[in-house]
């Protein structure tokens, strides 16, 4: 199987882990009693077990308070906001202020917990007659309406097994007025669980995106092109946002009394920077597939919605919403374009993009439907966040996989580079070898012949020409090759080079680059031989975790300025030889060569090469 569809199925296990994981932090299962005549009957209900959900029509009076004299003429449906269409017979707009009621008949009398949600704008809780909580200021008889986001849960004490339920509320804020949400009712034990296990799950998930998002920032390098890290960084930071705002327990644990107006603004800013930032993550992965003028106009528009939210009073929520839906479908009418054309150009994993952009407005669509209670299968709002979780993950593969494909293309690169270096010593050393073979021919003909026949032997099958597939061989065989050349150059000097090995079996088989060592004895030869014996010493030896090689001989020497020379590839004396040897060193193993020498006493070169790099087998 393929590394690549390792990676896949890694994907697909990480994000099935992390989504039993979610839903097994969910808190517990949500029990439906609908309501009937604003009366419900929960006698055979187990709350020692189960959260009740006190949905169903309540009693309801506009455009009053009322504590008594209820004479239901009209009611209403529970959880919908008063203007939808299941109430439109109470011709409300999403702005006025009424009375919910609803008689309960529970078990048993005893201490219960009521979970109220928040209630769009401001509200009173009444039971059997006794306030028993609020939110904000309620808005009436001249007084401004102030909004408060604070979920609650409250707890009461009942003598008697029928209570009265009684919600005074008023919406001077929001799109949409009403009890919205489900009020639920239970024993202490199981809400005060469901709670618990509620903000265990937004913070872990809060936390996962913190992880992501972190390690998406310090990728980031702001110098470079890699812009995909930073706003799939930011991308992170709104998520978090949002689920603490939307998911609310975590913010609710921590924070109380949040001024409604500052709450919602964040929420619509966050809204808006989500959507800029993925429509801007997009064009920066496919730069080449925008159309400039759409591209210009789409990003426009999202500029100018955030400045009107980020600017804007209170008053204009309402009309932003409406303005936010036109404006998302046009940024997913945009995404798509762009990626459908980088699926028809075969751009690289476009086709994994497209699955995490659909899955995200999938999970989207489920909790708007879920809002205006359409699919009842989806008993779980908070879908969303699930999809940006597929998304940023699904995204994060996309990144890793682009970053091995560059690696891999710079590896490819660099055996290409150094194949070419090598491809140049090959050459020059072919060359000095038959021009010396050539120089022979004049002294002695059939010793000539013979050092010809040996040297095509060696290259027919000790020397492996593809440097595109082999930049590397061992040491032994690097040893092979030089010993033939001092064979060839013995020929020419009557035998006056004495080439000394000393190189233990393990370190014969260092792989190193093809053609390191020769023109390093070919410098000793050609520069130091100065007419008497010369005697070149190859050592290697482990030194810790490096293998150090070392080229020396007792020939002329140099001055220290020459040394330097070379080392700073300024010497026009050593040839291509030396030069291309430091440079390979360099780009192989990050290193360099060393030179000690002295006038008349002779040359030491060496180097060393890391024990790690220097065993691979195939290559880098």
């Amino acid at each position: 199987m393929k590394k690549d569809t390792y990676a896949k199925l890694v994907l697909v296990v990480v994000f099935g882990l992390l989504l039993c994981a979610v839903f097994f932090l969910f808190g517990k299962y949500r029990k439906v009693i609908m309501a009937t005549d604003g009366y419900v009957d929960l006698t055979k209900e187990n709350f020692t077990e189960d959260i009740i959900s006190l949905n169903g029509e309540w009693e309801f009076y506009s455009d009053e308070y009322r504590l008594s004299d209820f004479q239901p003429s009209a009611y209403i449906t529970v959880p919908y906001h008063w203007n939808s269409r299941q109430n439109r017979k109470l011709n409300m707009n999403e702005d006025g202020f009424g009375t919910y009621r609803l008689k309960v008949l529970l078990p048993k009398e005893g201490n219960y917990l009521m979970h109220v949600p928040f209630i769009p704008s401001a509200y009173k809780l009444f039971i059997n007659g006794e306030e028993i909580e609020e939110n904000g200021r309620l808005s009436g008889e001249g007084i401004k309406e102030s909004a408060i986001w604070k979920p609650q849960n409250v707890v009461f004490y009942t003598s008697v097994k029928e209570i009265e339920v009684v919600f005074w509320v008023s919406n001077y804020y929001c799109s949409q007025g009403g009890i919205i949400n489900p009020i639920l009712i239970g024993s202490y034990k199981t809400i005060s669980y469901d709670t618990t296990m509620n903000i265990i799950r937004s913070a872990f998930i809060m936390g996962m995106f913190a992880g992501l998002g972190l390690y998406l920032l310090l990728l980031f390098k702001p110098k470079t092109s890699n812009s995909k890290y930073l706003l799939l960084g930011v991308f992170c930071i709104i998520a978090i946002v949002l689920e603490s705002i939307i998911g609310s327990y975590v913010i609710e644990f921590f924070w109380t009394n949040i001024a409604y107006d500052v709450l919602v603004k964040v929420e619509y800013i966050s809204f808006a920077g989500c959507m800029l930032t993925l429509v801007n993550f997009f064009i920066y992965s496919y730069p080449h597939e925008i159309k400039k003028p759409f591209y210009k106009i789409v990003q426009v528009m999202n500029w100018v919605y955030l400045l009107f939210i980020i600017f804007g009073n209170e008053n204009i929520f309402s009309i932003t919403a409406l303005a936010y839906t036109y404006l998302l479908i046009i940024n997913v009418i945009f995404i798509f374009v762009l990626i459908i054309k980088a699926l028809l150009h075969k751009i690289k994993y476009a086709g994994l993009s497209m699955v995490s952009v659909v899955v995200i407005f999938i999970t989207i669509a489920l909790d708007v439907l879920k809002i205006n209670k359409l699919p009842y299968a989806f008993s779980r709002s908070g879908n969303y966040i699930l999809g940006l979780l597929f998304f940023l993950i699904c995204q994060m593969y996309v990144l890793s996989r682009e970053n091995i494909d560059a690696l891999e293309q710079a590896k490819k690169a660099k055996e290409m580079e150094i194949a070419f270096l090598q491809a140049q010593i090959a050459p020059h050393f072919f060359f000095n070898t038959m021009n010396n073979i050539y120089c022979m021919m004049e002294t002695s003909v059939e010793q000539a012949k013979s050092l010809i026949l040996d040297f095509c032997a060696f290259l027919r099958v000790k020397h492996r020409f593809d440097y595109r597939k082999n930049t590397y061989y061992s040491l032994h065989e690097e040893i092979d090759l030089i010993q033939s050349y001092v064979k060839i150059e013995n020929s020419r000097f009557q035998g006056c080079i004495d080439l000394r090995v000393d190189v233990d079996e393990e370190g014969m088989k260092i792989m190193i680059p093809q053609l390191l060592l020769q023109p390093i004895v070919e410098n000793a030869i050609k520069h130091g031989f100065a007419g008497k014996q010369l005697i070149i010493s190859i050592k290697g030896r482990m030194e810790g975790k490096m293998f150090i090689i070392s080229v020396q001989d007792n020939g002329r020497g140099m001055e220290e300025k020459s040394s330097v020379a070379i080392l700073n590839n300024q010497s026009s004396s050593s040839g291509i030889g030396l030069k291309n040897i430091n440079y390979r060193l360099e780009k192989c193993y990050k290193t360099k060569m060393q030179i000690e020498s002295k006038l008349e006493e002779g040359t030491k070169i060496w180097f060393k090469i890391p024990v790690n790099t220097a065993y691979i087998q195939n290559g880098m």
